[in-house]
């Protein structure tokens, strides 16, 4: 009785891990599907630009994040310019300002990507910027709305030590960099707002 128990369970196992390995199988054919298409979108942009060398070499750059992973935005083909008044509602609806801040996890460009793909969302025309500001790689958003035109926001949220309010800000791109928050005192963790210089400057729309 014991021994046909024991086949019973080795069978079963068996059988299991059958069905684990098909499912991994399954899963890791739907990820690079899933890869290929978001890739073949028409409407999705890969966060890339190119340079050319003095020698003429032409070297391709993609934007990564904290974890190397290339950065990609989704457009909307009904999405339009809004006024500056629209841009605040979304901005003050939107939660990504209120996400962890962190190193090793999600850094700026993922702050940035994701206000801009909820916009798009929403049918509101967005962009993601991309420079070195003082020294450092920075990620912020843009809009070009119809009353005041290009409108730089940056809703880099807090670390987890940070307090909890709103980290929505809107920036200043022209050669110098500073913030000022949309509702609060939004002390900003990552660059201060001090007079930093811009440099390096792409814009993905």
């Amino acid at each position: 009785m014991a021994k046909a128990i024991f086949r019973f369970f080795m069978k079963f196992d068996d059988l299991l891990a059958g069905v684990i390995v098909i499912a991994l199988v399954i899963g890791i054919t739907y990820t690079l599907s899933g890869l290929s298409n978001a890739r073949d979108d028409p409407y999705n942009v890969s966060l890339s630009y190119s340079n050319t060398l003095d020698n003429g070499t032409t070297i391709k750059h993609y934007e990564t994040n904290a974890t190397m992973g290339r950065m990609y935005i989704h457009n909307s083909p009904d999405a339009r310019n809004v006024t500056h008044s629209e841009l605040m509602d979304f901005l003050l609806q939107d939660k990504t300002d209120q996400l962890i801040y962190d190193d090793s996890v999600f850094v700026c460009i993922d702050f940035a990507v994701a206000v801009h793909d909820n916009a798009e969302r929403q049918n509101i025309s967005a962009g993601v910027v991309t420079g070195n500001i003082g020294g450092t790689l920075h990620a912020l958003n843009v809009f070009n709305t119809t009353d005041r035109g290009l409108v730089y926001i940056d809703c880099t949220g807090g670390r987890a030590d940070a307090p909890v309010h709103n980290y929505d800000k809107i920036a200043h791109v022209e050669w110098l960099y500073r913030v000022e928050p949309v509702v609060d005192i939004a002390p900003y963790h990552y660059l201060n707002d001090k007079n930093d210089t811009v440099s390096n400057v792409h814009l993905y729309w």
